[in-house]
């Protein structure tokens, strides 16, 4: 597991509650209507990475506060550059999204490197190629990504306050790590079904 994941999962059992309740609505909000305000989406999305590069790159590494200040500013700076070209950044962040999955997956069946970092390239530039010719569509899966990424890290935090409940999603997501990438596809998967039929039934265009 990543610095960045492991530091999201700290914060999220230190927050409990108080987390949950605004990531949960977040969550069903993106999942249901993600289409409507996608440019807030792809905005989010870069935000989220401007954060995780500076934290990584300027942080000390132990998710103190001074890394979450680097988080914050970060954050707003790529997310202020992002907003007004947000139609054409969807490209890009379609690919980052794959290339990520793919990082993630190759790093899980054990394959590190020069082949990892050459895979991952070549699913980037397949993954932004797709994304520019089919914006509409990518709208939709990254909005549901990000929604029940979202709705998901929000049933992970009020876990947290269940001792038992937690050491059972603990044990799981250790066994594999194919479970924790399972339940976040399945609210993933629905959302995005959801969503292009609303789209088709009110022939949405961007």
């Amino acid at each position: 597991m990543t610095l960045s994941l492991e530091s999201w999962e700290l914060f999220l059992r230190d927050s409990g509650v108080a987390a949950a309740i605004p990531l949960l609505i977040a969550g069903v909000g993106m999942m249901f209507f993600g289409w409507r305000l996608w440019r807030l989406c792809v905005v989010c999305s870069f935000a989220v990475m401007g954060g995780a590069v500076f934290m990584s790159t300027f942080g000390s590494g132990v998710a103190g506060a001074g890394d979450w200040l680097y988080a914050l500013i970060g954050g707003v700076l790529f997310g202020a550059v992002s907003y007004w070209p947000a139609r054409y950044l969807v490209a890009i962040l379609g690919g980052v999204v794959a290339s990520v999955a793919a990082m993630y997956y190759l790093q899980a069946i054990g394959l590190r490197g020069g082949a990892e970092y050459a895979l991952c390239a070549a699913v980037w530039i397949a993954g932004t190629a797709y994304a520019f010719l089919n914006r509409r569509h990518v709208v939709v899966l990254l909005t549901s990504f990000l929604g029940a990424a979202a709705f998901l890290s929000g049933i992970v935090a009020i876990m947290t306050t269940v001792p038992a409940v937690n050491g059972v999603y603990r044990s799981l997501t250790s066994y594999s790590a194919f479970v924790g990438p399972f339940l976040l596809l399945v609210p993933m998967v629905m959302s995005a079904f959801y969503q292009i039929a609303e789209m088709r039934k009110m022939n949405t265009k961007f």
